[in-house]
């Protein structure tokens, strides 16, 4: 066996014996030390990988929760739109609603789940409120929604309070 005090005094030599390569000149490595830096270079990768993924699942999670209020205030919007295509229709002699504009108003108390929302609609002889709230605070979406007979869509960015007729508008 060569010893290493030898490999030190050759440039360049490469040295192999059995399951071990000496690289003379440019310090001596055995291959299980350059595998393990190897594997260190894998393992930073992945970690880097692994961070940049978690922050963006979190700003996908944020996105659909935004995506969730714009569907929920489209929703609103559009049972406002079609209870009052049926107001001006019941006033117009003649005039009979069309089966999918009375499809899309829902029965009176109903609670209904739909794009991590919950809409409450209520009537009240010839009033009508309907509303929205996220199924789960911040995650499914952060703000609340309102609109009644008037047509002006109401919300509360934060929740607190539920949105009612005398919020904001949207």
């Amino acid at each position: 066996m060569i010893s290493r005090e030898y490999c030190d005094t050759l440039l360049a030599i490469v040295i192999t014996q059995t399951n071990e390569t000496y690289f003379c000149g440019a310090g001596m490595r055995n291959r299980n030390e350059r595998g393990f830096g190897l594997l260190l270079e894998l393992l930073i990768a992945m970690a880097i990988t692994t961070i940049l993924l978690a922050s963006s699942t979190a700003l996908i999670y944020r996105v659909r929760a935004v995506q969730n209020q714009t569907d929920a205030q489209t929703r609103l919007r559009q049972i406002a739109e079609a209870e009052a295509a049926i107001a001006i229709c019941a006033q117009t002699a003649g005039c009979t609603p069309n089966i999918g504009l009375t499809a899309i108003i829902p029965p009176d108390g109903s609670a209904i789940q739909q794009s991590g929302y919950t809409f409450t609609f209520k009537w009240n002889g010839g009033y009508w409120t309907y509303t929205a709230v996220p199924i789960v605070q911040g995650f499914s979406g952060t703000g609340t929604f309102y609109i009644d007979y008037t047509g002006v869509c109401r919300c509360t960015p934060d929740n607190n309070p539920s949105a009612g007729a005398n919020s904001p508008t949207c």
